[in-house]
């Protein structure tokens, strides 16, 4: 598939090219590896409440070890290096998770922990790679080129998913367990060297840029005292407030599935079930684009900050496969509209020189809340005999987050943004995983706070 926009420069289409072909493999791998980690501790028989944990707390722990890349960037003297060197040890993790697969069984620690090393890696990897991609990509062609690459990266995405579930599902029905766990083996093994040949591509890019000029560590101290009281503080309190609401309950969505549900024994459904979300994502994503042009980004933030007050409550309705296809199809609507307006409205904020440092810092203070909102889902999950009581919390905190979202002002004007700017969201930006890349016109060099 040709994802390339027109222009002159060869050095320039060789890494189009390459961050395609880098993208699509990441692609396979997560769908095959990294969204199949919590479905794998259900199956060696791990409880709901810690493989809900077995989500949020390896990425604390990786949060914290990614605070090394701004010093590491300069000390290899190269963005690419690191990013590199991150891919492959996140790639190598998969190794013994495929041994583990293999002989039957792991320690819950040790599941934890190359959980920790596989989240580490991939957040020092993904904050210096956006630093990363927005120089080896020129302004005059992202908007072009990312519209295109995500599209493409969309149906990867659902293509592996759908593969990756019908492959559990062929492999438990022939030879129950024991096939399961050979399976998860081997979607493992494909993770890996899927992983490897991304690195492969990052590798091969040309970098005009080893490291940004002006490069720079922001101290914490300074962090603090300029998002305090200003737009930015405002805007970040906010997020934080959602991702620990949301992560009361979503962390225990997998075993919901796959205990409460029965899906544990139709990978197929499991597989189209976290499809759907995706694809109904990608789908309505020009919509809220064209919203966030026509009545400004804090607007859009505003439809997705509400929506979201409910989502949990749809799960406790109804049982049926039907139904449970429409709540996740709403559910990646409206997840969606919340972080196309965080993308725009966050990281506009960040200059280049200093966002692989500031995104470090606060994805610190983010997945911290998104810890202390899945140990009081587990506790409620432990309290009670199902998931409804952690559904409603859920519903209760993102109620709350409400007040915060009516003190966050307008920072982007309506006219500004692109309508087309929904089409650049990443595919897997989540409301966990946001990708930092001036992509539009708006210009990053504003004051953050």
């Amino acid at each position: 598939m040709n994802t390339e926009p027109g222009h002159d420069s060869s050095p320039i289409r060789r890494n189009l090219r390459l961050s395609t072909r880098d993208g699509s493999w990441y692609c396979v791998m997560w769908s095959l590896g990294e969204s199949n980690i919590q479905a794998f501790g259900t199956a060696l028989g791990l409880s709901a409440p810690v493989v809900g944990l077995l989500d949020t707390v390896p990425r604390v722990c990786g949060s914290l070890l990614q605070l090394v890349s701004p010093r590491a960037v300069v000390k290899l003297g190269s963005l690419r290096r690191w990013i590199v060197t991150t891919a492959v040890v996140q790639a190598l993790v998969f190794l013994p998770l495929a041994l583990a697969a293999l002989i039957g069984g792991i320690a819950a620690p040790f599941i934890f922990i190359l959980a920790a090393i596989y989240w580490g890696a991939a957040w020092a990897c993904a904050n210096t790679w956006t630093t990363f991609i927005s120089i080896v990509v020129p302004r005059r062609v992202r908007a072009s080129f990312f519209s295109l690459r995500n599209r493409w990266l969309n149906l990867v995405i659902v293509a592996a998913t759908l593969v990756g579930g019908w492959i559990l599902a062929g492999a438990k029905s022939a030879d129950g367990h024991r096939g399961e766990l050979l399976a998860f083996a081997a979607l493992f093994m494909v993770a890996c060297f899927s992983r490897l040949l991304s690195a492969l591509y990052l590798h091969r890019h040309t970098e005009r840029v080893s490291i940004p000029p002006g490069n720079r560590e922001v101290p914490l101290r300074e962090l603090i005292g300029r998002y305090r009281h200003g737009a930015g503080g405002r805007l970040l309190s906010y997020r934080i407030g959602v991702e620990f609401a949301i992560q009361t309950s979503t962390p225990f969505i997998v075993p919901f599935f796959l205990t409460e549900r029965g899906l544990s024994n139709n990978y197929t459904l499991f597989g189209v079930l976290v499809a759907s979300q995706i694809l109904a994502k990608a789908a309505v994503l020009p919509l809220w684009g064209r919203i966030a042009h026509i009545h400004g980004p804090r607007a859009l933030l505003r439809i997705g900050g509400f929506a979201l007050v409910p989502l949990p409550l749809l799960w406790l309705v109804d049982s049926s496969i039907g139904y449970m296809i429409l709540v996740q199809v709403v559910s990646g609507m409206l997840l969606g509209a919340y972080e196309l307006a965080s993308f725009l409205l966050v990281f506009d904020t960040v200059p280049e020189h200093e966002r692989t440092s500031v995104m470090s810092r606060f994805n610190v203070a983010q997945f911290t809340a998104t810890l202390i909102g899945s140990l009081i889902g587990g506790a409620l999950l432990g309290l009670s005999s199902g998931f409804a009581l952690v559904f409603i919390a859920s519903a209760l905190f993102r109620l709350l987050t409400l007040i915060l979202l009516a003190r966050i002002p307008q920072q982007v004007g309506t006219g500004n943004i692109p309508d087309s700017v929904g089409d650049e969201l990443p595919p897997l930006a989540s409301s966990l995983e946001q990708a930092v890349i001036p992509i539009h016109d708006q210009r990053s060099d504003r004051s953050s706070t």
